[in-house]
């Protein structure tokens, strides 16, 4: 259980906004550092051994963050930018332990984001984004002190993005990420 409160968050500084070369305002502004954001949760972590060979990770994480002081007094009580209310993870992993396969190993796993936000602060407005959800797996073989592994982000080849308005300027900026991805290791 936590409670986190970060003061001196840069505002917009409704005071000084900036021109172009004609003196004419552009509908920016500078920031100044009088906000202030509380984050308050809970975060719970269960790691343990399903059978033998089997272990399992889940996580659960909610997160109330708002804005709590800022110069514009419409976006007091929203939601903190790039915050996602519920975060969940399971990842469970298999060794085999004895046999001729012993040392050959498989593991899968997922994130779930729920209630996320868009990573510039809004009045509300503005959509949040959409519910998160990515499976991720591996293959995997040690052998005494050499260990290689083949790692799957994305398994599900998903369109998965973070991002958000840009209220001064009028236009959307995405981030996505890549589909699915592979990566190989060797460990000694």
């Amino acid at each position: 259980v936590y409670r986190i409160t970060g003061d001196h968050v840069l505002t917009t500084d409704l005071d000084y906004p900036t021109c172009d070369a004609n003196g004419q305002p552009t509908g920016q502004f500078y920031n100044r550092q009088s906000g202030q954001q509380q984050t308050s949760g809970v975060e719970v972590d269960i790691k343990g051994q399903i059978v033998s060979g089997l272990d399992v990770v889940l996580n659960y994480a909610f997160t109330e963050a708002k804005t709590t002081k800022d110069s514009d007094a419409k976006l007091v009580g929203k939601q903190v930018p790039g915050s996602s209310r519920h975060v969940q993870n399971t990842w469970l992993s298999y060794r085999v332990e004895k046999g001729a396969l012993a040392g050959f190993g498989i593991s899968a796993g997922y994130q779930y984001q729920v209630g996320r936000s868009p990573w510039f602060i809004s009045d509300g407005s503005v959509l949040d984004l959409p519910d998160y959800f990515r499976v991720d797996g591996g293959i995997n073989y040690q052998k005494d002190k050499i260990g290689f592994n083949l790692f799957v982000n994305n398994v599900l080849n998903k369109y998965l993005y973070s991002g958000g308005y840009y209220d001064w300027t009028k236009f959307y900026y995405w981030q996505a990420e890549p589909g699915t991805a592979y990566r190989f290791s060797v460990n000694y």
